[in-house]
């Protein structure tokens, strides 16, 4: 009787073992994955290159100068396994450094793994320019 006792209790120890060993690798499983595969990315902005021009008046050699406003549709990619909301935000666009212009982003959200497109007006103008900027620096920033 007493070894069926001691057996049925090293039994007992044993699936006790095993329950333990498998939910602390199933912690280790969910963990790598929660950090590594579905880990939350920012979202990409991308200004696209059908733009409707509405005005635009440039300078000449002796003055140069510009104020261009344009219709454009930025693109703003989700590549997350699930929705991503932002707030309200600005896209600066800068030429040598200076800013040159601004677009007001309203706020939303994208589905999983999808692109909203969002229809802006641009206004840019040269008027903010210092005279020392440098034209080799020309880029446009979501801040």
């Amino acid at each position: 009787m007493q070894s069926s006792n001691e057996f049925k209790r090293k039994k007992r120890i044993k699936l006790a073992i095993y329950i333990a060993t498998s939910v602390v690798f199933q912690i280790i499983v969910i963990t790598v994955f929660g950090l590594v595969i579905m880990k939350t990315k920012s979202p990409k902005l991308r200004l696209s290159n059908n733009i409707d021009i509405q005005s635009a008046n440039v300078g000449n050699s002796s003055s140069p100068s510009f104020d261009i406003s344009f219709a454009a549709q930025l693109r703003v990619k989700n590549s997350n396994f699930g929705r991503y909301k932002f707030d309200n935000t600005t896209a600066t666009f800068t030429y040598g450094g200076a800013s040159v212009g601004q677009v007001i982003i309203p706020k939303g959200k994208v589905g999983l793994k999808s692109t909203k497109k969002i229809n802006v007006i641009v206004s840019l103008s040269s008027s903010q320019l210092p005279n020392n900027a440098d034209p080799g620096k020309r880029y446009w920033t979501p801040t």
